[in-house]
C-alpha cells in the first residue's frame, strides 16, 4: 500500500469512491 493504512480503509491507494 501507500504506507498510510492506519486510519483510512481502502481510499489510501484504491480511489474507488
Amino acid at each position: 500500500k501507500s504506507g498510510k493504512e492506519q486510519t483510512e480503509p481502502m481510499s489510501v491507494d484504491t480511489p474507488s469512491a
